[in-house]
């Protein structure tokens, strides 16, 4: 890979253990989650998955209900 392109694929596995873990850590069930940003439980666990892509609203949402920062997020790594 090449040094001026971006690991997008770890970068990705890295933000769905974010997004995991900063669910949980806010204790908060997928259900409970997907209701606070708009989405059925289902829709949510397949964002936490990486099969269907959160949009931006809906990502600033989720870093605000688990006090994590955005930047971070899409960076693929995690601090307040």
């Amino acid at each position: 890979m090449s040094k001026y392109m971006p690991d997008y694929a770890h970068q990705k596995e890295r933000q769905r253990e974010i997004m995991r873990t900063a669910r949980q850590r806010v204790k908060l069930k997928q259900q409970e989650m997907g209701k606070r940003i708009g989405y059925t439980q289902s829709n949510y666990s397949k964002m936490e998955r990486g099969i269907v892509p959160m949009n931006a609203f809906s990502w600033l949402l989720f870093c605000k209900i688990t006090k994590t920062n955005v930047h971070a997020l899409m960076e693929g790594y995690e601090y307040e």
